[in-house]
């Protein structure tokens, strides 16, 4: 474009000879002007005879028409470059933000997974410890079972042992045989059958005791399973 210029204006100082000093040139050099690359150009209007003349000033115009689209296109650039370098910088903020929360996120999750590891370890400690203390205490009311079985038996034998007891009394009051041998088996058999007694009654005293200490185990057994269930439960999540 500045080839051009400068062609034209050769071309007009080669076919007229002017004065430095004349109106003319004052006229000239007074007149708008505009800079292109550091170089300052007057702007001229003038009257062309030929078509090589108005070519060029078309040509001319044409040029400072484009040259002010550029400028007005340089300029939305330039806004657009502002708006862009903006953006990039709330860019660059937001990822410094992002990377500074997924740190601190990622930090705080290791801990809770640290805590729920070893809440789980406790968890798992106190499950093992509620299966064994349930398995010892069903061990004991097995052979609680097994006791009450064998005193229920002796309770049965007694019984027995007193209606016999009973009945040989009755038939030694009804017999006719010697009074004072008689008084004394009979003073006997009252002294085996109170005992007899005794020992019913405190064998039902001992099943009952162990039943009652069989529905107390059978009680914790039932509070420790629901809290193992608890616990698994809870380890499962």
């Amino acid at each position: 474009m500045i080839k051009l210029i400068r062609r034209f204006f050769n071309l007009k100082n080669s076919s007229e000879t002017e004065n430095n000093g004349s109106k003319h040139q004052r006229n000239i050099m007074a007149g708008p002007k505009m800079i292109i690359d550091g170089k300052t150009f007057v702007k001229v209007k003038l009257r062309f005879v030929d078509s090589l003349d108005f070519n060029t000033a078309r040509y001319i115009d044409n040029l400072e028409t484009e040259i002010n689209s550029q400028k007005l296109e340089i300029e939305k650039l330039i806004i657009l470059a502002a708006d862009n370098e903006k953006m990039i910088n709330d860019l660059q903020n937001l990822s410094i933000n992002l990377l500074y929360e997924s740190r601190t996120n990622s930090k705080k999750i290791k801990d809770e997974n640290s805590e729920l590891r070893i809440e789980n370890q406790k968890h798992q400690n106190r499950s093992s410890s509620y299966e064994n203390e349930c398995k010892k205490m069903k061990k004991r009311i097995i052979e609680l079972n097994s006791q009450l079985i064998k005193s229920n038996n002796k309770a049965t034998a007694n019984e027995n042992k007193i209606r016999s007891l009973e009945q040989t009394i009755l038939w030694l009051k009804s017999s006719e045989s010697s009074i004072v041998p008689s008084l004394n088996k009979i003073a006997r058999l009252k002294s085996d059958l109170q005992n007899a007694e005794n020992k019913l009654s405190a064998i039902k005293k001992e099943s009952e005791q162990k039943d009652l200490l069989i529905e107390t185990l059978t009680k914790r057994i039932l509070d420790h399973e629901r809290k193992l269930y608890l616990l698994e439960t809870k380890i499962k999540e």
